[in-house]
This record gives structure tokens, C-alpha cells and sequence, in this order.
């Protein structure tokens, strides 16, 4: 049953995945900073995993949709194909 209230474990888990997803964007900011250093990569996979896995937790815990999730990862996807040069030939 949803309520408006947190559980401590739900607090617990949000707290932990803003933490990793803060060390997810400093990994990114030291290759930007420093290149692509066998160091920073390494960290970049790393913090990487622990962030999609806080992310996993998320919907575990039922505080988001996995089908929910996948939607708007195909959304984000086809958002960043028009806007971006990422998915330029």
C-alpha cells in the first residue's frame, strides 16, 4: 500500500543513490578533466555500476516502474537521437 510517508529503508536507499549518482557525475567530470586514463575509466565503470544498481533498487522497492523506467529510457533515447550528435554517423 503507497502512503506519502518514507520508510526508513526507503530513506536509507535514496540517500545511497544520490550519493552514487553524485560520484557517478564526478567520474564523469575527471575524464572530461583528465582523459580517458586507465584510472578514470576503471572509476568510471565502477561508479557506473553502483548507480545503475541503486537505480534497480528504486524500482525493487516499488518507488519507480520498471515498465515505467523502460517507457521513458526509449523516450530519453529518441529525445537525444533528434537533439544530440551522439547517434551522428
Amino acid at each position: 500500500m503507497l502512503t506519502d510517508e518514507l520508510t526508513p529503508q526507503e530513506k536509507e536507499l535514496l540517500v545511497i543513490t544520490m550519493e552514487e549518482c553524485s560520484e557517478l557525475a564526478m567520474a564523469c567530470s575527471k575524464v572530461l578533466r583528465f582523459g580517458k586514463t586507465e584510472y578514470n575509466m576503471e572509476n568510471l565503470q565502477t561508479e557506473s555500476a553502483d548507480a545503475t544498481v541503486m537505480i534497480n533498487l528504486l524500482a525493487d522497492f516499488k518507488l519507480i516502474s520498471y515498465i515505467g523506467k523502460l517507457e521513458q529510457m526509449f523516450e530519453k533515447k529518441d529525445k537525444l537521437q533528434e537533439f544530440s550528435s551522439l547517434f551522428d554517423e
